[in-house]
């Protein structure tokens, strides 16, 4: 488990000594938050993705 907390996803600026960054494990989750707002709100996004991508509109 510790080896998702191993990398950054996401860097920041450098405050005094240290490095700000986000963790791809949660940038990963921000990522699929933000997707899943998006394929909700815009059913003309999700209905060209499902096509584009061959998958079925509900997966």
């Amino acid at each position: 488990m510790d080896e998702y907390f191993k990398y950054w996803g996401k860097a920041g600026r450098k405050e005094g000594d240290q490095h700000l960054y986000h963790l791809l494990v949660f940038h990963s989750l921000d990522v699929a938050a933000v997707g899943n707002v998006l394929l909700s709100k815009f059913p003309k996004l999700r209905k060209q993705l499902a096509a584009l991508s061959g998958m079925p509109e509900a997966q």
